[in-house]
């Protein structure tokens, strides 16, 4: 078996949380938060599943082409599944899960082919700086391309970009985690393993990261943007992400700017 279709099988076995909790969402008699949290836990469960499993077996670039192409085909697939069988449950539930492997698998792929080409673990720290300043933009401006997801009343949209997960007592699936944060998720894991840093602690890492930016989500009532947290639980987790290589140190403090003046400027606008 080839390296694409070994890294396929493990977003297949990632699905497998959500596609049980689908199926047993009826019986689930909890309340409301319980539920949320469970969904969103099933979610995270999956990404660091998928992304962990396709940045091990995809590791050429050779191997991320097609595993990117069939993502966006299910992607394309998955949406017109939600937009035309709108309303019928299995429906609404097959085109949850086809949604969501495409969504771990062009994630993971574009995650991993960036992921591949940073050059010292230390340029991680410039990573968190500017992804987590164009998460809190994203999420929270009203020009936020996360905001106007999050806002879209156009279902199928908001299903083909995000990791979907069932709701108990209801087994159609709601928008969990977006594909920013697969995509960062197999950036982290593929500089993991091209620098031979500990993927046990950098997994830890990535999962404490989504459990604390959905904990944040639930106590807030609100949104809140994954990489922030995710970029925090990687630095504190991994200490070579910490050490800057000198001639680095200029565009580095440039992110860490970038993600001041994007919180200040979100801040602003209330």
């Amino acid at each position: 078996m080839n390296a694409s279709l070994r890294a396929a099988r493990s977003i297949a076995f990632s699905l497998v949380p959500i596609a049980a909790l689908a199926l047993l969402a009826p019986w689930l008699h909890v309340n409301v938060l319980v539920a949320l949290g469970l969904g969103f836990a099933v979610a995270a469960v999956a990404l660091v599943g998928g992304a962990a499993g396709t940045t091990h077996y995809a590791q050429a670039p050779g191997d991320l082409v097609p595993l990117g192409l069939v993502g966006l085909a299910c992607m394309g697939g998955g949406y017109a599944l939600s937009h035309f069988g709108h309303g019928r449950i299995a429906t609404e539930v097959i085109s949850g899960l086809v949604a969501s492997g495409a969504v771990l698998a062009v994630g993971s792929a574009v995650g991993q082919a960036v992921g591949g080409r940073i050059a010292d673990p230390g340029h991680l720290l410039a990573v968190a700086f500017a992804s987590s300043a164009a998460d809190i933009w994203s999420v929270h401006a009203p020009q936020g391309v996360t905001h106007a997801i999050v806002m879209s009343t156009n279902v199928a949209l908001q299903r083909m970009l995000t990791l979907s997960s069932a709701v108990a007592p209801d087994r159609v699936p709601q928008p969990s985690i977006g594909v920013g944060d697969v995509i960062f998720a197999a950036l982290y894991l593929a500089v993991c393993r091209k620098h031979e840093l500990s993927r046990t602690r950098m997994t830890v890492a990535i999962s404490i990261g989504l459990l604390l930016a959905g904990a944040a989500t639930f106590a807030l009532k609100q949104p809140m943007p994954a990489l922030p947290f995710l970029g925090v639980t990687v630095l504190v987790f991994e200490p070579r992400a910490r050490r800057v290589p000198r001639q680095d140190w200029f565009a580095t403090g440039l992110a860490a700017a970038l993600l001041v003046a994007s919180a200040v400027r979100v801040a602003r606008q209330g």
